[in-house]
């Protein structure tokens, strides 16, 4: 009755999860209004670049790619995460966790960055691309031009994401999770 090892297996298992960006096992480890703070930080690393999933929009190479990058950012988020402490109070189990979180400051500029504008440069620039984008153009039209230039341009935008998330540095943070047992369950109802 007094063990904490369900809630403690369910932190371990939130930061697995939260490693493969796996949001559906997330949300069976916690509450609705827990999982209000799991969506946050979702937005946080992802949200820029999700709609690049879609392959009919953006082509199947730039879905891929984004793809690719987003379980990247994903993997690398978090690091030598450990439980610190463990205290059962008032029919709720709060532990508190240390460990480091990627900064990512290095993306917040990636979009003005040298290599990504040399990127865009290049393929405007290139005699062969201008050919083969009239050609997309004229035989399928304007969104399979488009998504052509995408899939060209976008896989080698996300490279030069994934070595900007190498460079990341690393804070020290602090997390408290706090458990309520609902349907013989505990679920983590809350994050700070």
């Amino acid at each position: 009755k007094d063990s904490t090892a369900a809630q403690e297996k369910a932190v371990n298992s939130f930061f697995t999860y939260m490693k493969k960006a796996n949001f559906d096992k997330i949300k069976g480890l916690m509450t609705d209004d827990g999982y209000k703070d799991v969506e946050d930080l979702q937005k946080m690393t992802a949200s820029s670049f999700d709609e690049m999933l879609d392959a009919d929009t953006y082509g199947e190479d730039t879905a891929k790619a984004a793809q690719k990058y987003m379980d990247y950012a994903f993997e690398r988020l978090f690091k030598d995460t450990k439980i610190k402490d463990v205290e059962v109070k008032d029919g709720k189990t709060i532990i508190k966790v240390k460990g480091k979180m990627a900064s990512f400051d290095e993306l917040k500029t990636i979009s003005s960055s040298t290599e990504i504008q040399n990127l865009t440069t290049e393929f405007q620039n290139n005699e062969e691309n201008k050919k083969k984008m009239m050609e997309i153009y004229l035989s399928q039209g304007q969104d399979a031009m488009t998504k052509y230039a995408y899939n060209e341009i976008l896989p080698k935008f996300f490279d030069e994401a994934i070595k900007l998330i190498d460079k990341s540095s690393y804070n020290a943070y602090s997390a408290t999770f706090t458990f309520i047992e609902k349907d013989g369950k505990w679920l983590i109802d809350q994050i700070k």
